[in-house]
């Protein structure tokens, strides 16, 4: 993933108490955001030798981490960076909505992996109760992107679908759905612009 700007910090502790970036006690919590064509993705990397370094936390478009913020507690004065860097630079957008159906009988949805412009935008996100449901909705700057995902579907037994890579231009203020229609282990693509 190409990055147009980073920034690195430990986790702001808010309860001295907690253990933070998820592995041990004395694990500061450091965390890389930086700044793409899919928003802003979050990693993390932890030194306990049982962890195993570094690790994905999410991804979250510009305009969520302008409306709600960072997905993980961060300093002030890095959060307020972030803020003003991504508000001075702010770039034309369109909506883009992903949404995953399946179409098997007795068959649910348990895990999507979708990556958008080489950026994992699925990680710490709940799958969506209802099936087809957006499990991804934010935004994305004005231009052409690509986005695949793989589908894991049970119901008698497990089952991995992964999608074509989907290639498309937005327009400023155009909202984009892509339909991923899971069938057994093959998955159809229908897209709806308004």
């Amino acid at each position: 993933m190409q990055s147009e700007k980073s920034w690195h910090a430990y986790e702001a502790a808010d309860d001295p108490g907690r253990v933070m970036g998820g592995c041990y006690p004395s694990c500061h919590g450091d965390v890389t955001v930086m700044l793409g064509p899919a928003g802003l993705t979050y990693a993390g990397f932890c030194c306990a030798p049982g962890h195993g370094g570094g690790f994905t936390i999410g991804t979250q478009s510009v305009d969520e981490f302008l409306d709600s913020g960072p997905l993980r507690p961060l300093p002030a004065d890095t959060v307020e960076e972030i803020r003003v860097y991504v508000t001075e630079h702010r770039k034309a957008t369109a909506t883009l909505e992903l949404v995953a159906v399946v179409t098997d009988a007795g068959r649910r949805l348990v895990r999507v992996d979708a990556e958008l412009d080489g950026a994992w935008i699925t990680a710490a996100r709940p799958l969506p109760k209802d099936d087809g449901a957006a499990f991804h909705t934010g935004s994305v700057p004005v231009g052409e992107h690509h986005v695949g995902a793989a589908f894991v579907t049970e119901g008698g037994f497990p089952n991995l679908t992964q999608s074509p890579d989907v290639v498309f231009t937005v327009a400023e203020g155009e909202r984009l759905r892509i339909v991923f229609t899971v069938t057994g282990r093959t998955t159809s693509i229908a897209m709806t612009r308004s």
